[in-house]
């Protein structure tokens, strides 16, 4: 099984990615009071603590640094989720999400990848 190249993946499709995920962790965070990405700080703390450089292997530099973006991406929807779920859950979770918890939820996921986006492109523009 190949591991998907994180850098080649265009702007769009790591951003329809990220908000996918941030909707799937709301979707779980129904359930219980927080959810974190499994293991995300502690994979970014061991990735990051490991020098690349140190290594000898190409390929095996390459796998550090994909594992070290994941685990950066996997925080970043950790806490994005934490964030829009406080501000549009403010009763007890019922099974279901009402239609204006869904719509706050969806508008928040989405309002910070289109900021996401313009901060991206702007650097982009910058170089």
């Amino acid at each position: 099984m190949k591991s998907k190249n994180w850098a080649q993946l265009n702007l769009s499709s790591l951003l329809s990615f990220f908000n996918f995920r941030v909707l799937e962790n709301l979707s779980k965070k129904r359930k219980r009071k927080r959810v974190l990405a499994p293991d995300c700080e502690a994979a970014s703390i061991l990735v990051s603590q490991m020098d690349p450089s140190s290594l000898g292997s190409p390929e095996l530099q390459r796998f550090l640094n994909q594992e070290k973006e994941k685990a950066m991406l996997n925080e970043v929807v950790a806490k994005l989720t934490n964030k829009c779920w406080d501000k549009c859950i403010t009763g007890t979770p019922g099974s279901k999400f009402s239609s204006s918890e869904s719509a706050c939820l969806s508008n928040c996921a989405q309002r910070y990848t289109d900021m996401s986006l313009i901060i991206m492109k702007r650097f982009q523009s910058m170089q």
